[in-house]
């Protein structure tokens, strides 16, 4: 059964540096106890949400399994940046910095579902902030999802790429399974696919990911004889 854990990794037991896999003592407000899995990297001093369930380890005992996580100082950081751009009129870089700081990650929840809190910040008033809305109405869905896919290193670019094949449900494509967006989007490779898969937390004896290296592999093959083929021909 799948659980969500919220808390601290305050001990790093074992980690991978070659592929991110790691073992670590983890720590709630009321629980501590070991976690398992990929991470692109560790940050004591962050907190993170973790998906997975419990499991057995026959080294080192029950641990909670991660399936897939989010650092919250990462998605801190792609609001802030997002809201920086100038995206959204009525925000520039100063009052991105303000609004981040008071809301941190639940900023773009403030701005579409309860924008009067914003008030309560300095240099905003009524008329902005109704600007503000205005604004970020034309771009919600995107930006929730391009912040979401920015996480496991999507570039904003792939992002609207990935949206517009795969609509509101791109999230969850990715976080079944990137290595889809080899098949339908060209433009990210086997690798690409592979660092977004380390940072949601899929192992790298996952089926679809064999199934998808091989595949990989086999057209390569098949591409390098058809153009030893065309060269011979030419001769």
């Amino acid at each position: 059964m799948t659980e969500t854990k919220i808390g601290k990794i305050t001990q790093v037991i074992y980690n991978n540096e070659s592929n991110g896999f790691a073992i670590c003592l983890f720590e709630t407000e009321d629980e501590q106890f070991k976690i398992s899995g990929t991470f692109h990297a560790i940050n004591r001093e962050i907190t993170y949400k973790l998906e997975g369930y419990f499991k057995n380890h026959p080294r080192y005992g029950e641990q909670f399994n991660v399936s897939g996580y989010e650092a919250d100082a990462g998605r801190r950081r792609g609001i802030r940046i997002f809201l920086a751009s100038g995206a959204i009129r009525g925000i520039g870089p100063n009052m991105a910095g303000r609004i981040v700081d008071k809301f941190g990650k639940a900023s773009l929840d403030i701005i579409d579902e309860d924008p009067d809190a914003l008030l309560c910040i300095n240099g905003l008033g009524p008329k902005t902030v109704d600007k503000i809305v205005k604004s970020y109405q034309g771009v919600a869905r995107i930006t929730k999802i391009s912040l979401g896919l920015g996480e496991y290193g999507v570039m904003p670019s792939q992002a609207v790429r990935i949206y517009k094949l795969c609509g509101d449900k791109s999230l969850e494509v990715v976080r079944q399974n990137p290595y889809t967006l080899v098949e339908i989007f060209m433009r990210i490779s086997f690798s690409k696919a592979d660092e977004i898969a380390g940072k949601i937390g899929i192992e790298q004896e996952s089926e679809f990911r064999v199934q998808k290296r091989y595949q990989v592999r086999a057209v390569s093959i098949c591409r390098q004889w058809q153009y030893a083929c065309t060269q011979r021909r030419a001769d």
